[in-house]
């Protein structure tokens, strides 16, 4: 058989998985995502294929996923897009950094080793101790996860694995809330937080049991989803909204509408989860098994890898498989309102950001940039990338024995077709200048080019406070 007997054959199988039910591998052939089934004896040797259509390629597929073999290939496309790369005078190491949101300012929130918190204004090079995080409120000795809330007036500061963590008021160095949960299997997951903006109010999702999430009011400590805990015994019939899911690292779209759970299963098994928060502050229960909670993808023995939003609905997960063995370095993406997956592609590794293209960060190979509607890396650079500003536009990294580094991505509109004559000029005289208060005069002129880019322009419209350079004009840039 050469073929199947139906129309729209776009698939290669072995004839072995066709005539009887049995596991599968998926051999890539070195073009893009292409790749064919085989069973066990095909695996490694030229093997008969059938062409088929996709309902013959999933009953072949019936017998379970086994492995990879082969690399997938990674579309190269070239681009105007660079590095630039400086260093930064600071006399401090933290042991975690986070973005101070909503300001185009270079602006952090560094925890150092003595558990003293600091206000870093990296563009000024100026440096303010705020608040001290108590020695017996976290081990500083092991490694720390840290949240920032919007208005950058609350810190949340937890054992990475462990089971406590605690609330600084940062304009008193007040502890607000204590936060502790189970010690079950705490060292085998990310500590659960994460602040949620509802309402101008700033509220904290954490998880006191390895089972359940809360949402509280950080200052009170109220519970803004307060429900009795279901009881089970093992062997018993599980009762109702009973969740057996192990809460690992959160992260909250960028509307604060949707809210994705890096947890496990056992045996285990890795799940990345998502549900509405709009549906969780009207059910309770949503996170436990809410009609809005979709499971996106599972992986054996594999679980707080990296993801990323894309945008308020769609979520990049790092990872093409099912076993931590051969997982295949890429990016899936899936649409968290339905669950389902939309696509992927090969080859991000690394922790990933999102702005406007996808930067994965990796200790061992440096940064790549991609084109996440095409799959296509854009540039690859050595440097290593740590913490990213998403408002100022800028990363910063701390090699070991080396200098603080502030990276920052330039030309993602140098080949604009209305970056060109009068707005070049402009963009160009503002940023030699630094006369920052004629971006209104640039944002005109970009519109009247045919710019269409509503951050560029509302940020030429209300650009804020500057020091020596703008993230708007390093994107104009077409040296």
């Amino acid at each position: 058989m050469a073929s199947c007997e139906h129309a729209d054959r776009g698939s290669r199988v072995c004839r072995h998985l066709l005539e009887q039910e049995q596991g599968h591998y998926r051999r890539f052939v070195g073009r893009g995502i292409e790749l064919e089934l085989v069973c066990e004896a095909c695996r490694d040797s030229h093997a008969e294929l059938v062409d088929v259509c996709e309902a013959c390629r999933e009953r072949a597929a019936g017998g379970g996923w086994h492995g990879v073999v082969g690399t997938p290939g990674i579309v190269e496309h070239s681009s105007a897009l660079r590095f630039e790369h400086a260093p930064v005078s600071l006399d401090r190491a933290f042991l975690d950094l986070q973005p101070v949101l909503g300001s185009d300012r270079a602006l952090w929130i560094g925890l150092a080793a003595d558990g003293r918190l600091y206000h870093w204004d990296l563009d000024r090079g100026e440096l303010r101790a705020l608040a001290h995080v108590p020695g017996d409120a976290i081990d500083l000795a092991q490694p720390i996860t840290m949240r920032v809330s919007r208005d950058a007036r609350l810190v949340a500061v937890a054992n990475r694995r462990g089971a406590r963590g605690t609330v600084i008021d940062l304009a008193t160095g007040a502890q607000t809330m204590p936060l502790v949960r189970s010690e079950y299997h705490e060292e085998d997951c990310d500590y659960s937080l994460a602040f949620l903006e509802r309402d101008g109010r700033q509220l904290l999702v954490h998880a006191p049991n390895w089972n359940r999430l809360d949402i509280v009011d950080p200052r009170t400590g109220e519970v803004i989803t307060a429900r009795e805990q279901p009881a089970y015994e093992h062997g018993a019939p599980q009762p109702p909204h009973y969740l057996d899911y192990f809460h690992c690292g959160l992260s909250v779209s960028p509307d604060q509408r949707h809210i994705a759970d890096n947890g496990w299963v056992w045996h285990p098994v890795g799940i990345v989860a998502a549900w509405s928060v709009d549906r969780w502050f009207a059910n309770v229960w949503e996170s436990e098994d809410g009609p809005s909670r979709h499971r996106l993808c599972y992986r054996d023995y594999f679980w707080d890898g990296p993801l990323c939003w894309l945008d308020d609905t769609r979520l990049a997960v790092w990872g093409y498989g099912e076993d931590d063995t051969w997982l295949v370095p890429a990016v899936r993406i899936f649409d968290v309102t339905s669950g389902l997956e939309q696509r992927w592609f090969p080859g991000p590794a690394g922790n990933l950001v999102f702005d406007r293209v996808m930067i994965a960060m990796d200790h061992e190979h440096g940064a790549s940039v991609w084109d996440v509607e095409c799959g296509a890396r854009l540039l690859r650079d050595p440097a290593l990338l740590a913490h990213y500003h998403p408002s100022a536009k800028v990363f910063v990294s701390a090699p070991t024995g080396g200098p603080v580094i502030a990276s920052r991505l330039c030309g993602h509109d140098a080949e604009a077709t209305w970056n060109r004559g009068a707005v070049r000029d402009l963009a160009r005289a503002i940023a030699a200048e630094r006369t920052f208060d004629e971006l209104p005069i640039l944002g005109d002129a970009l519109e009247v080019a045919g710019c269409t880019d509503p951050e560029l322009l509302a940020h030429c419209r209300r650009p804020g406070d500057h020091h020596e350079r703008c993230w708007l004009l390093d994107r104009l840039d077409n040296r």
